[in-house]
């Protein structure tokens, strides 16, 4: 199973990359869905070396039986651009 998260890690960089010719910090939020939820520790160990603080958000969950027999999918949500951020206080 390490092997393919491994696999599935450098992946996820180029295909990242050659989309929205970012970097890892660009990357604001992620959705996994995985054949098996058991496998979220396995995920979890990758995601924490792929990405570092402040780690992107991130939802995870239990999909099925994925396309292609793929273990693991990964949506990625990637900022491009100026970006202001304003706050609202109560």
């Amino acid at each position: 199973m390490a092997k393919c998260y491994q696999h599935t890690e450098t992946y996820c960089v180029k295909l990242a990359r050659l989309v929205f010719a970012k970097e890892r910090q660009d990357m604001v939020k992620t959705t996994i869905l995985l054949n098996d939820i058991a496998d979220f520790g396995s995920v979890n160990e990758v995601y924490k070396e792929f990405f570092k603080e402040p780690y992107p958000a991130r939802t995870a969950y239990q999909a099925g039986k994925l396309p292609l027999g793929a273990n693991v999918e990964i949506e990625v949500i990637a900022i491009t651009g100026e970006v202001e951020t304003s706050y609202v206080n109560k």
